[in-house]
Parts: structure tokens; sequence; C-alpha cells
């Protein structure tokens, strides 16, 4: 398994981490659906850590990559409590609390996980057969 890990200071750094996401996954061979979506659950969860961040006067999170040429995961670290896991059966009428949702629908596992100081959400997709 390969790992590469990247800290989240900024806006633009967000913009990077989607960046990275996009070449690893298709370094391994990830389809381009496949691409296009775990950019947008880097997007997702690194814009929701970076307000959490701001909010709470943290300065940075961390966005993890391990993969392999079958699993993509993608973990964001940061300082905070544990959130709970939002059900696709979940409505959420309100401009909050979609992402999550998305996520949940784009990856096929999704952890909320304690380490120490820190709490990471785990997300987990696998290669399609074939591709």
């Amino acid at each position: 398994m390969n790992r590469y890990e990247m800290t989240i200071a900024t806006t633009d750094d967000i913009v990077q981490g989607m960046n990275r996401t996009k070449q690893l996954a298709r370094e391994r061979g990830f389809s381009e659906n496949i691409v296009m979506k775990l950019q947008l659950v880097t997007e997702e969860a690194s814009t929701n850590a970076y307000e959490y961040c701001a909010k709470h006067g943290l300065d940075s999170h961390i966005v993890i990559w391990n993969i392999t040429n079958s699993t993509f995961e993608l973990i964001v670290r940061q300082k905070g409590s544990v959130f709970p896991i939002v059900q696709e059966n979940d409505l959420k009428s309100g401009m909050r609390g979609r992402g999550l949702k998305l996520i949940v629908s784009l990856m096929d596992q999704v952890e909320v996980r304690e380490q120490g100081e820190f709490i990471e959400l785990y997300m987990k997709k696998e290669k399609e057969n074939g591709v």
C-alpha cells in the first residue's frame, strides 16, 4: 500500500488535494467515473474539515491517501470530537449536512474514528471489476 499525506490550511490547498486525488487514482487505473467521485469526496470532506477548523481556531487538517491497485482510501484527520455518519435515508432540509450524505452515497465504506486527540473521517472506494 502506498501512503501519501498533505496538510490543508487554505482553500487553495483543497484544490491541490483534489488534483492529488485525481493524479493518484488515475495512476492506479481507476475509471474516470470513480476519479470524478473521489475528487468530489475529497472536496466535500476537506471543505467540511476546513470550515470546522476555521470555526474552532485550528490551523489545518490533514488528508491521507492509502492506495493499492484495487482500493483507494481517503482519510481526513483533524482535531475535534466524534460526529455521527448520516444515513442515506436521513433527510436534511437545511444548507448543512448534505455533504456527508453525498460522501456516504459515493463511497463503499465511510467511518468516523477516534485517534487520540484526532478524529478521522475514513472513506474507502474499491475499483470496479474489470476496470
